[in-house]
């Protein structure tokens, strides 16, 4: 009896979590960059989904990346990438959202943020280097936390480049003073 208590407190431990989706990222008081690959989920594009459509699907569609880096290898494929995050401040929190993989051809943002979706944002490599909304080497988005809620991030990705999606959340101060280190 002893045994079979032990197996199944190990099992319950070990196993069932990586049936899980990932949970949400959690800024807080204290957080200054958070790395988001452990917390994104992917799927396959199949069909020309709207964003509707991907937004409800169920749980069980979805794929959890469950590495410590997003990279699906070359192909043709079109993957949609979901993140979602929690702000357990009391306030809003004025972060950049970086993709740190800057030869990705075609990248649509999506944010919901309280059930309402706002509108989307268009990036990539083949568009004007001018449009995007900060001029880095990285894709650069400024992405504003309301306080005490969760905001799901949506990213549709379309490229002929390997697909590495490299997703880190910043507090704005501590990503110029990372910026200045690197220089």
């Amino acid at each position: 009896m002893p045994r079979l208590f032990v197996f199944l407190t190990l099992f319950f431990y070990l196993v069932l979590p990586s049936f899980a989706h990932a949970d949400a990222g959690e800024w807080g008081p204290f957080s200054k960059r958070l790395e988001l690959s452990r917390f994104v989920d992917f799927w396959k594009e199949t069909g020309s989904p709207s964003v509707a459509d991907i937004r409800n699907l169920p749980d069980q569609a979805w794929t959890r990346n469950g590495s410590d880096s997003v990279s699906l290898g070359y192909g043709e494929d079109i993957y949609w990438f979901r993140v979602k995050l929690t702000n357990t401040l009391k306030s809003e929190a004025s972060n950049f959202l970086e993709i740190g993989y800057p030869v990705l051809d075609h990248i649509e943002i999506y944010r919901e943020v309280s059930g309402k979706l706002l509108e989307p944002l268009i990036l990539g490599d083949k568009r004007p280097f001018y449009d995007r909304p900060i001029h880095h080497r990285n894709f650069i988005v400024p992405l504003v936390l309301p306080p005490e809620s969760s905001t799901t991030i949506y990213l549709r990705v379309d490229t002929t480049s390997s697909m590495q999606v490299p997703m880190t959340l910043w507090e704005q101060d501590a990503f110029y003073a990372a910026e200045q280190a690197r220089s």
